[in-house]
């Protein structure tokens, strides 16, 4: 499978090498399809990869950087931006490297194989959909394509290398995991690269791991920088309205304002998860899906009650003593269009029967939350999931779980019998 990937994606990146040596343009696949198409089909895929697809992939891999690196190395320019991409680059070969040679040296052989099974058409296909993604990014080489060195040559040689080595990796990571965890083990690993280094190097392993992942994706960050600002600097050539956009850098060698606004949207896109990154995590802790009814007790701008009901499903209900704050949240619901499956309300907290919720949602204060205890064991079922956001409900009714997002800890009960009976003596 990994062979054929990578013979697959090594077509694509000759067909790419062949359209970026016969036409060079930092505008890269905005530039093909100009040519081809004309020019709104070209503005269409331009605006997209330029406000949605690299700046949300820049976000995206942001936050996993941060969750492992506190801090990035600063970078200016296409010569510094490409020597830092080379560094990180080796710094990920190299951690790769030491996962099979971890394999070939330390790992004890794995369990017994069990006997092959032939592969039909449909689990086949399914397969390359997963596999084809991990040798993606060959495409991007068209929007340097006017600066490679070397020439049409240049860009030719670069790609087919490239995939070659890629797929000269992919082999021996496949291999290392194989012969650490046998085929059934990598069949129930949901982390394989972690679990073969921590079989054969110990908890070291795993951070060696922890730093890889780190790395790939400050790799990718770096990358998508560097690329994704062109598709913007070629609209502002061909657009009169956004010329600000195809201002050059020579000595940076940068489209320098598309790549600020690109590092904006950026931003703002890492601003708008921050916000609401702890209430998506409750809707995970509490494993809200279409059969939920929850409960948002201080639900403000309802922004909890609408990301249950949009992306999970879930009908809600909103409480709150701030009739600003409800209608606010209604807003919110009718323009997420989920206006129908969620109610918002003005009410105290202490004298809503919240008796028909499976799931409620906190995000008050200390003596709120421990006043709220029993009035919760009283009236909820048993079964009934409980997420606190950044407070718990005292030493009287410890957390299951804890996790933490953005500097704040999320904390989660289920209700059980022995509440029940706690309340009733």
């Amino acid at each position: 499978m990994w062979i054929l990937g990578g013979l697959v994606s090594l077509a694509g990146a000759l067909c790419y090498a062949e359209l970026a040596t016969s036409c060079a343009h930092p505008g890269g696949g905005y530039h093909f399809l100009r040519r081809a198409y004309g020019r709104p089909v070209a503005f269409l895929f331009g605006w997209a990869r330029f406000s949605v697809i690299t700046t949300g992939s820049i976000a995206l891999l942001a936050f996993v950087f941060g969750d492992y690196m506190q801090q990035a190395w600063p970078v200016r320019g296409l010569r510094s931006g490409a020597a830092t991409q080379s560094w990180l680059t080796l710094a990920e070969v190299g951690g790769l490297l030491l996962l099979a040679a971890a394999a070939a040296l330390f790992a004890a052989p794995g369990p017994a194989q069990p006997a092959p099974v032939v592969a039909g058409p449909v689990s086949f296909g399914m397969a390359m959909v997963f596999v084809l993604p991990t040798y993606g990014g060959w495409n991007e080489a068209a929007y340097i394509s006017a600066e490679v060195r070397g020439g049409p040559h240049g860009i030719v040689r670069a790609l087919t290398l490239s995939v070659l080595i890629i797929t000269v990796l992919y082999l021996l990571v496949t291999w290392a995991c194989w012969k650490t965890l046998g085929m059934q083990g990598m069949a129930a690993s949901n982390t394989l690269a972690a679990d073969v280094m921590r079989k054969t190097l110990g908890s070291g392993g795993e951070k060696v791991m922890s730093l890889l992942v780190a790395l790939s994706a400050l790799t990718s960050i770096n990358a998508t920088m560097i690329v994704g600002a062109r598709s913007g600097y070629a609209m502002g050539c061909d657009w009169q309205r956004l010329r600000w956009l195809g201002h050059w850098d020579g000595e940076r060698g940068t489209p320098a304002v598309a790549m600020l606004v690109q590092g904006l949207a950026a931003l703002l896109l890492v601003g708008l998860g921050a916000a609401f990154g702890s209430g998506f995590k409750a809707m995970q802790i509490a494993k809200v899906g279409k059969k939920d009814v929850l409960f948002d007790l201080g639900c403000g701008d309802g922004r909890i009650v609408v990301t249950a009901a949009k992306t999970h499903g879930a009908r809600g209900t909103g409480i709150d003593l701030d009739p600003e704050r409800i209608r606010e949240a209604r807003k919110n619901a009718e323009q997420a269009g989920v206006g129908e499956q969620v109610n918002f309300r003005v009410a105290d907290l202490f004298e809503t029967d919240v008796s028909a919720a499976s799931v409620v949602t906190l995000y008050l204060l200390p003596n709120v939350n421990t006043r709220l205890r029993p009035r919760l064991w009283k009236q909820l079922k048993v079964g009934a999931r409980v997420v606190s956001h950044a407070f718990d409900m005292g030493p009287e009714w410890p957390p299951e779980k804890t996790e933490s997002v953005e500097g704040r800890t999320i904390y989660y009960w289920t209700i059980k019998a022995a509440h029940k009976r706690a309340v009733k003596r």
